[in-house]
């Protein structure tokens, strides 16, 4: 079992480094920028395809409360990078530790 997370956290990984080489800053670092000091220890880059930026959020009460934001989350995003962002899907997981990074 624990080889199977260690490949799909380098998938992610390999994944976070072509939009960074696509983009600039890495997804989560634009993510950071979008939302509020509050909602960042709850939330984390998930994938980027088609134009469907997906979010993990720990929580079915953060899934509901970022679902209420997530009009001006999009806009945000897309000012933030140049991504052509359409929408956000939100699935509930776990969140890595973030102090670390």
């Amino acid at each position: 079992m624990e080889a199977i997370k260690e490949t799909i956290l380098k998938l992610i990984g390999s994944w976070q480094k072509q939009i960074n080489l696509e983009g600039g800053e890495s997804p989560d670092e634009i993510l950071k920028k979008a939302v509020s000091q509050d909602e960042w220890p709850h939330v984390q880059f998930n994938s980027f395809k088609n134009g469907i930026f997906g979010i993990i959020v720990d929580s079915s009460s953060w899934l509901y409360t970022l679902n209420l934001k997530k009009q001006s989350l999009v806009e945000k995003l897309c000012q933030l990078s140049n991504w052509p962002i359409k929408d956000l899907r939100f699935k509930i997981g776990e969140i890595e530790d973030k102090h670390g990074k």
